[in-house]
């Protein structure tokens, strides 16, 4: 076995994460002997919730309740009586809860899969209470007490606040020994999963001294100036990383191990070298149209908590627009489109081989134009599908155009309307007007389309006023809006605001490196505050879900992909009244 390809928590456990069945492919196609794991979806249903581990949290935190508060770490209070009253119901019925998420008839009656949900949100506080000072979910793993890489490699060895690690040590490094591959490579896309990735990563240097650890995923990207030049990352938990794009290095490092060649002659690796972090010259990555179908084989389908099979597609890299100033992509990315033939089979080919009928597209942005494609494509094959993707309400989604995207399965569009005042919208080059954006979403309402508006509050300058103006466009048009996020602004690098934040009335801009990511503060001479944005967003989302949106029930499911399945089923005039007691 040349290499076996881990994805760690904390990734939702609903759909498979794209890249390791992208990689397989291809390195399966040069020849390379490949074994792909989901150790997210393993770890939350093999172990996590299960009545032998859940057991054990559940005597801790009985253990616990007469700690002080604090004592456990930064923040950390002990849990109650009734807390834990709490827990051991939601803990004596996790296999009815897993099977609300996991058959369609329990998962279509509201009342149940809320029910289920908010059981799971209880036994997330569980785990956390009794790991110290943690914060756990499906969509999230905080810590409190990692302030410097020494924290976090301490953290990384200790299993009484490392939730990770004894499932690592006892079921995981077993079954890749037994596999004996010449490398592990962990797939990172977000710092929620660097805590278990890096656990895992010294548990094989410990106990597989011959297997080489290669780290890569888009999250190295936001770290490369930070702890990824800290060669104590090398010496305690990997051996490389791979920067971009993985397929061609990966190739090429999986030669090298084989033949006992030198690093050097890798593209786009970081590595150690007499006592230095050194990275070798970067390389372009395989044009998106070359690349083989993902390779689905290897994923435990039984094992994700939906109802019926869910799986991410590809259509493009990058972005078409690519001008918004605050977005990473005005500088990082290229911008290409897989040809709309090649997406067609892929969505027949997930039918026929997997199943599968219900998809998330993982591209931000594609141009109306594309979607027409596809949607005729979709039509003319026949397909039968339901489909969640991102877009930016531009002008050229047409009433005709959206008619032929629900037709086709377009059942939720997440938009990025960013903001409802003109002279914000021109400050983000957003390329998108007020007036514009609302009548795309009356017409995709229209078509059966349900409008999830994501919007950014405290852009730089933004007056109170103006961020007020917006949350009033998102009440004055409930009616076509049906649900929304709002994100307090984040500065980063590698966007136009941040080369040219003199533009911006931005000053004082300060890197704040951590071994988990690094944070930009800065100071705003006109408009919000980072501090009143931060104030302002918990506020008016209560605002909104209280008294306009009246409590609803998306925003209890949570997760996009299971409201998505109701859209499917019920539609969404019958989604969007449902309503549950408190």
């Amino acid at each position: 076995m040349d290499l076996c390809l881990v994805f760690p928590p904390v990734w939702v456990p609903m759909v498979p994460h794209l890249a390791l069945p992208t990689l397989a492919a291809h390195l399966r196609r040069v020849g390379m002997g490949v074994v792909s794991l989901d150790e997210n979806v393993s770890f939350f249903t093999r172990y996590l919730f299960t009545p032998a581990t859940l057991n054990g949290f559940l005597h801790a935190a009985r253990g616990l309740a007469n700690a002080p508060d604090g004592s456990q770490g930064p923040g950390w209070k002990s849990p109650s009586g009734r807390e834990i009253a709490e827990w051991e119901r939601a803990a004596e019925g996790i296999d009815d809860t897993l099977s609300a998420l996991r058959e369609m008839d329990a998962f279509l009656r509201p009342e149940r899969v809320v029910r289920a949900l908010d059981d799971i949100e209880r036994l997330f506080r569980l785990c956390s209470r009794v790991h110290g000072s943690g914060d756990l979910s499906f969509n999230h793993y905080r810590r409190g007490d990692v302030d410097t890489p020494d924290d976090l490699a301490a953290l990384c060895l200790d299993p009484s606040r490392n939730v990770f690690l004894p499932y690592f040590r006892d079921h995981l490094i077993p079954r890749i020994g037994r596999w004996s591959p010449r490398a592990v490579g962990i797939s990172v896309s977000s710092y929620h999963q660097f805590v278990a990735a890096l656990t895992l990563g010294g548990l094989v240097r410990e106990h597989l001294p011959d297997v080489h650890v290669v780290i890569g995923g888009k999250h190295l990207l936001n770290i490369q100036g930070g702890l990824l030049n800290d060669p104590s990352l090398y010496r305690r938990f990997v051996h490389s990383a791979v920067l971009r794009e993985g397929e061609v290095p990966l190739e090429r490092l999986l030669d090298t191990l084989r033949s006992g060649g030198a690093f050097e002659e890798v593209p786009s690796l970081r590595y150690l070298d007499k006592g230095e972090v050194v990275e070798t010259e970067p390389c372009e990555p395989l044009p998106l149209a070359s690349l083989p179908h993902p390779d689905f084989s290897d994923i435990p389908w039984e094992l994700y908590l939906v109802p019926r099979r869910y799986a991410p597609i590809r259509m493009a890299e990058g972005c078409y627009w690519g001008k918004c100033t605050f977005c990473f992509r005005y500088r990082r990315d290229r911008a290409a489109f897989r040809p709309p033939g090649a997406v067609l089979d892929e969505m027949e080919r997930l039918i026929l081989d997997y199943g599968v009928r219900d998809l998330t597209v993982n591209d931000d942005c594609l141009p109306p134009e594309y979607w027409e494609e596809i949607a005729d494509g979709v039509l003319q094959r026949g397909l039968d599908l339901s489909m969640l993707i991102w877009a930016k309400p531009v002008s050229g989604f047409t009433r005709d155009r959206l008619r032929k995207m629900a037709r086709a399965g377009v059942r939720q569009v997440r938009w990025g309307l960013e903001s409802a005042q003109p002279r914000i919208l021109k400050l983000m080059r957003k390329g998108t007007t007020v007036e514009g954006a609302l009548r795309v979403l009356e017409d995709a309402a229209s078509e059966g389309i349900w409008n999830h508006t994501c919007m950014i509050a405290g852009f730089p300058t933004e007056t109170r006023e103006e961020a007020e103006g917006t949350v009033a466009f998102l009440r004055d048009h409930a009616d076509v809006i049906h649900s929304f996020i709002f994100y307090p602004f984040a500065l980063y690098e590698d966007t136009y605001i941040f080369d040219h934040p003199e533009a911006f009335c931005i000053r004082d801009i300060q890197v704040e490196k951590g071994p988990l990511t690094e944070r930009l503060t800065y100071t705003q001479e006109t408009g919000m505050t980072p501090e009143e944005t931060r104030r302002f967003v918990p506020q008016i989302k209560q605002a909104l879900l209280e008294e306009t949106f009246d409590r609803p029930f998306w925003q209890r499911l949570k997760i996009r992909e299971y409201l998505q399945l109701y859209l499917d089923h019920d539609g969404l005039d019958r989604v969007r009244d449902i309503r549950l007691d408190p």
